[in-house]
């Protein structure tokens, strides 16, 4: 059997990444989209995983149509436009865009990351879909309903739990500004709260697997964690792994909802505190795919984790 060539959009974002180190290692050549190929970040796919760089927008059809060119399987990896008013339009529109393409240029296999609760959303607790993170997960269940009706031969959805790396380095900044600044985690959650997580270098784990056994994986949509715990012990592995103490503060239910409507990174987190209800970890280990813990992450993250806190 030739090689198999995989398209991967968004390729040096930090799903595509981790897509990218594991295509490389079960033997998958690559077609990496990229918004700037001389960017230091496409550069280094490039050098690190051999990836043939193409560059373009998601919305150019004709960039699409030549990077797909060749490609048996893709790796549907999208954004929503963070722009005033937080706008999704435009990642349906993208995934609309290079469904058709890949469809026409010959791709037999899609995998689409979405996220944990899409297609079972409305029955999270308090569900507002007018909120943001409602929105955004009505976003990523329509692109899903266009994954499925595609027309391609086969299709692997994967829904990641939360990603570990949302507390570290730049995301964490912004979702939780007080860790790395203060070394104080503030959030919506209660102490107890079980917080389902994913290490997304276990999405690209995955998805090699999806695109190898697509009789095992396709036509499947799969919740996965690699770890479940609770917010207190995810404040004490940071704070072990950082060699720094660091001072747990739990918003009220009153400061939350104050909150909730203004600043998104909240808003994800009253969602995150029923999120465990929506993943069966016996069914993750049924799929045979190997899976880090919270604690393993943050071991192989530590460059990471010392930049985030300034440690030595």
């Amino acid at each position: 059997m030739s090689t198999q060539t995989i398209l991967v959009t968004r390729a040096t974002g930090t799903q595509g990444i981790a897509v990218l180190h594991h295509l490389q290692k079960n033997g998958f050549q690559i077609h990496a989209l990229v918004r700037d190929a001389s960017d230091d970040r496409a550069l280094a796919i490039k050098k690190n995983f051999g990836a043939n760089l193409f560059e373009g927008a998601l919305d150019d059809p004709g960039i699409i149509r030549r990077a797909a060119a060749g490609c048996t399987g893709l790796f549907l990896n999208l954004m929503p436009s963070l722009t005033p008013g937080f706008e999704f339009d435009n990642e349906l529109l993208e995934a609309r865009n290079v469904l058709a393409e890949a469809k026409a240029a010959g791709i037999k296999h899609v995998i689409y990351s979405t996220s944990l609760s899409v297609g079972k959303h409305e029955q999270l607790p308090g569900w507002d879909p007018k909120s943001t993170y409602a929105r955004a997960i009505l976003s990523k269940h329509a692109i899903e309903e266009e994954v499925r009706n595609g027309g391609f031969d086969t299709w692997t959805i994967i829904r990641p739990a939360y990603f570990m790396t949302n507390f570290l380095g730049f995301f964490g900044a912004w979702i939780f500004p007080e860790l790395s600044k203060e070394h104080k985690f503030v959030a919506s959650f209660k102490a107890d709260t079980v917080l389902p997580l994913i290490d997304p270098h276990d999405i690209g784990a995955f998805t090699a697997a999806a695109l190898s056994d697509p009789k095992k994986f396709g036509g499947q949509a799969i919740e996965i964690a690699g770890d479940t715990i609770t917010a207190t012990q995810v404040v004490d592995a940071i704070s072990m792994a950082a060699g720094v103490p660091i001072k747990a503060k739990f918003r009220t239910e009153e400061e939350t909802e104050a909150l909730i409507k203004v600043n998104p990174a909240v808003s994800g987190q009253v969602a995150l505190k029923s999120l465990i209800n929506f993943v069966n970890m016996e069914d993750v280990k049924s799929w045979g795919v190997p899976l880090r813990s919270f604690e393993e992450f943050l071991t192989s993250e530590k460059a990471l984790v010392d930049s985030t806190f300034g440690s030595k």
